[in-house]
């Protein structure tokens, strides 16, 4: 035993040069991992605290209507929101924009059509706040190709019933409700809400062909456009609703892309 503890003594000075550097090195490599895992530790604190502090905007379809505008043959669509914040902080700088999504038809090659206007905007909605009577408003151009895609979903499911009925049913016009805000932090959040629509009525009575408490029309149904025409959301497929954090350079990136082609919405 006496002689082990002499080899080992004797190692030591021997190689004394060579282990300092050696745990010189371990000693930086641990150093080293404690402060990344430190650091991590830190800014994941950091990040969840920031995010505690989070508006989020609930969206609420009110009214949904298709009338006549300034002279015969003219229409307009106006899709009427609710929105509450829900979240644990105010939402300031909350701006609401829209498109319409066209299934059978398209103007000038989209199918995604904005709202005839810029964002909405609202300073700001404080927590547990709810704002009424918001429009988006789409124009004649926009209006015509949407009831080009009500009439041809009624056609393919007429069609679908008489030959496959068990097929899943087909639908047609979208409506897309983009609302943008941030927090007290700089911190932008999306809510977005998905709907598909459908025409129920004309001047107050349902329409044949589309509103689903009627007996099926043997004719096509119309949709006249001297009447105020009242949609309403399909219950299948369900309507979406996402919230999720936004780049501010996404955020303007989007709105600039709708900016463009507002016009092809029509007045």
């Amino acid at each position: 035993m006496l002689e082990l503890i002499n080899d080992f003594f004797t190692f030591l000075n021997q190689n004394s040069g060579s282990l300092l550097i050696t745990s010189n090195i371990v000693l930086i490599a641990i150093t080293g991992s404690y402060v990344y895992l430190t650091k991590k530790i830190l800014d994941s604190n950091k990040k969840n605290l920031d995010l505690s502090y989070s508006p989020v905007i609930g969206i609420q379809m009110e009214t949904l209507t298709i009338g006549p505008v300034y002279s015969n043959g003219r229409r307009n669509f106006s899709a009427e929101l609710t929105l509450v914040n829900v979240g644990n902080a105010p939402a300031i700088k909350v701006l609401i924009d829209s498109e319409i999504k066209l299934k059978f038809t398209d103007i000038q090659g989209k199918k995604s059509i904005p709202a005839r206007f810029e964002p909405s905007h609202i300073p700001y909605i404080r927590e547990g706040e709810e704002k009424n009577n918001i429009n988006q408003s789409f124009g004649n151009n926009c209006v015509s190709q949407m009831i080009f895609d009500f009439l041809q979903e009624n056609l393919l499911n007429k069609e679908r019933i008489q030959n496959n009925p068990s097929q899943e049913a087909f639908n047609s016009t979208k409506l897309h409700i983009y609302v943008y805000y941030k927090n007290h932090l700089n911190q932008y959040f999306m809510s977005i809400y998905e709907t598909n629509l459908h025409p129920w009525s004309a001047n107050g009575i349902l329409i044949p062909g589309f509103a689903p408490t009627m007996a099926p029309s043997d004719t096509s149904p119309t949709l006249p456009n001297d009447q105020r025409i009242e949609l309403r959301e399909l219950g299948i497929p369900r309507a979406k609703f996402v919230v999720t954090p936004i780049d501010e350079e996404k955020m303007n990136n989007d709105i600039k892309k709708r900016d463009e082609i507002r016009n092809l919405c029509g007045w």
